[in-house]
């Protein structure tokens, strides 16, 4: 069974709405990780780590 890593970084806008911006799709959970490292560093992104999430999805499944 094959595997995506899908990188997102989620923000709160208010009490009401999120900002979601996905980052990047990886063929390896490891590959995600090292660019949600890269990306902490960033300025977009320093001091909010916490709003990192790395999603792993099936390739040919159905989610029922």
């Amino acid at each position: 069974m094959e595997k995506l890593y899908v990188l997102y970084h989620v923000e709160e806008v208010d009490d009401f709405r999120e900002r979601v911006k996905t980052l990047g799709v990886f063929d390896d959970e490891n590959k995600a990780v090292k660019a949600k490292k890269t990306l902490m560093l960033k300025p977009d992104f320093v001091g909010k780590d916490e709003g990192f999430l790395i999603d792993c999805l099936e390739l040919n499944h159905t989610r029922v």
